[in-house]
Protein backbone atom coordinates (compact mmCIF):
# COMPACT_ATOMS: atom_id res chain seq x y z
CA UNK A 1 0.00 0.00 0.00
CA UNK A 2 1.31 3.41 -0.92
CA UNK A 3 0.87 6.56 1.15
CA UNK A 4 -1.66 7.80 -1.43
CA UNK A 5 -3.68 4.56 -1.01
CA UNK A 6 -3.65 5.03 2.77
CA UNK A 7 -4.81 8.63 2.43
CA UNK A 8 -7.63 7.57 0.11
CA UNK A 9 -8.80 5.01 2.71
CA UNK A 10 -8.58 7.60 5.46
CA UNK A 11 -10.63 10.05 3.40
CA UNK A 12 -13.23 7.31 2.72
CA UNK A 13 -14.29 7.58 6.35
CA UNK A 14 -14.01 5.74 9.65
CA UNK A 15 -16.30 2.83 8.66
CA UNK A 16 -14.08 1.93 5.70
CA UNK A 17 -10.91 2.24 7.80
CA UNK A 18 -12.39 0.06 10.58
CA UNK A 19 -13.51 -2.61 8.10
CA UNK A 20 -10.09 -2.78 6.45
CA UNK A 21 -8.32 -2.93 9.83
CA UNK A 22 -10.62 -5.76 10.97
CA UNK A 23 -10.04 -7.66 7.70
CA UNK A 24 -6.28 -7.26 8.08
CA UNK A 25 -6.44 -8.39 11.70
CA UNK A 26 -8.37 -11.53 10.69
CA UNK A 27 -5.83 -12.25 7.97
CA UNK A 28 -2.95 -11.88 10.43
CA UNK A 29 -4.64 -14.23 12.94
CA UNK A 30 -5.26 -16.81 10.23
CA UNK A 31 -1.64 -16.61 9.12
CA UNK A 32 -0.45 -16.99 12.73
CA UNK A 33 -2.46 -20.21 13.04
CA UNK A 34 -1.05 -21.47 9.75
CA UNK A 35 2.51 -20.63 10.87
CA UNK A 36 1.97 -22.55 14.12
CA UNK A 37 0.74 -25.60 12.20
CA UNK A 38 3.65 -25.39 9.77
CA UNK A 39 6.17 -25.06 12.61
CA UNK A 40 4.73 -28.21 14.20
CA UNK A 41 4.97 -30.01 10.86
CA UNK A 42 8.61 -28.91 10.43
CA UNK A 43 9.44 -30.13 13.96
CA UNK A 44 7.80 -33.47 13.20
CA UNK A 45 9.68 -33.83 9.92
CA UNK A 46 12.98 -32.87 11.57
CA UNK A 47 12.38 -35.55 14.20
CA UNK A 48 11.62 -38.13 11.54
CA UNK A 49 14.73 -37.11 9.58
CA UNK A 50 16.85 -37.46 12.72
CA UNK A 51 15.41 -40.90 13.44
CA UNK A 52 15.98 -42.11 9.89
CA UNK A 53 19.51 -40.68 9.86
CA UNK A 54 20.27 -42.56 13.08
CA UNK A 55 18.85 -45.78 11.60
CA UNK A 56 20.88 -45.35 8.41
CA UNK A 57 24.02 -44.75 10.45
CA UNK A 58 23.35 -47.85 12.54
CA UNK A 59 22.80 -50.06 9.49
CA UNK A 60 25.82 -48.60 7.68
CA UNK A 61 27.97 -49.40 10.72
CA UNK A 62 26.53 -52.91 11.01
CA UNK A 63 27.15 -53.52 7.31
CA UNK A 64 30.77 -52.43 7.67
CA UNK A 65 31.22 -54.88 10.57
CA UNK A 66 29.69 -57.73 8.57
CA UNK A 67 31.83 -56.89 5.54
CA UNK A 68 34.91 -56.84 7.80
CA UNK A 69 34.07 -60.27 9.16
CA UNK A 70 33.46 -61.54 5.64
CA UNK A 71 36.86 -60.23 4.48
CA UNK A 72 38.57 -61.92 7.42
CA UNK A 73 36.92 -65.26 6.64
CA UNK A 74 37.91 -64.99 2.96
CA UNK A 75 41.60 -65.08 3.87
CA UNK A 76 43.25 -68.53 3.73
CA UNK A 77 42.89 -70.21 7.11
CA UNK A 78 40.33 -67.61 8.24
CA UNK A 79 37.38 -68.47 10.44
CA UNK A 80 34.09 -68.91 8.61
CA UNK A 81 31.31 -66.51 9.54
CA UNK A 82 28.88 -69.44 9.76
CA UNK A 83 29.44 -72.96 11.01
CA UNK A 84 28.72 -76.13 9.07
CA UNK A 85 26.17 -78.58 10.30
CA UNK A 86 27.42 -81.93 11.56
CA UNK A 87 27.46 -84.78 9.04
CA UNK A 88 24.28 -86.87 9.14
CA UNK A 89 22.35 -84.49 11.37
CA UNK A 90 19.92 -83.16 8.76
CA UNK A 91 16.36 -82.76 9.97
CA UNK A 92 14.80 -82.89 6.51
CA UNK A 93 14.57 -86.70 6.58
Amino acid sequence: MTPDDALALYNAGPKVVIKILCDLSNTVESQKEQITLLEAKVASLEGELGRRTLEASFFRSALRRVEGLRRQSDEPGGTASTTRSATGSRKAD
